[in-house]
């Protein structure tokens, strides 16, 4: 419970709610913790003068930007009106996508994966769907399936 209440005192809002009909010793004792915890924590923060606030991802920013790239694929071929290799355009996006995913800018990689997914939609180029994960199941002592086992 103490690690739970943990996990959901990191957020700003955070909030434990316990259901029991009996405050039992294990109740006592985490209430206590948390209490003790807490008061640590508000005495920190009031010493170094830390104002509790919430986060601002700048990921959740860069992923508004994916919503335009049909449309940057799009003027990318309008613009070049047709006298471009697209298969060679398609080829030096995925380098870069690569390159992207590499330096851990997955936000970027992202963005150009959109775009060759859109040169690939308006050049008639099949784009594959990624393979279906199959799973095994064998049969354990119980006579019950087990997911994820090897197959005998």
């Amino acid at each position: 419970m103490i690690q739970t209440a943990g996990r959901a005192a990191r957020h700003l809002n955070g909030r434990v709610i316990l259901y029991a009909d009996v405050m039992t010793q294990s109740i006592q004792k985490f209430l206590a913790v948390t209490a003790y915890r807490r008061g640590r924590q508000l005495e920190y923060n009031k010493k170094h003068n830390i104002t509790p606030r919430g986060i601002s991802r700048p990921v959740e920013e860069s992923l508004s930007l994916t919503k335009d790239a049909g449309s940057k694929a799009a003027a990318i071929i309008n613009d070049a009106g047709g006298n471009f290799d697209v298969t060679e355009t398609i080829r030096e996006l995925e380098s870069e996508m690569l390159e992207a995913s590499n330096n851990l800018e997955f936000e970027k990689a992202a963005l150009l994966r959109d775009q060759i997914r859109e040169l690939q939609r308006g050049a008639g180029i099949k784009v594959d769907a990624p393979p279906a994960r199959q799973t095994a199941y064998r049969i354990g002592k119980s006579g019950r399936k087990r997911k994820g086992a090897p197959a005998r």
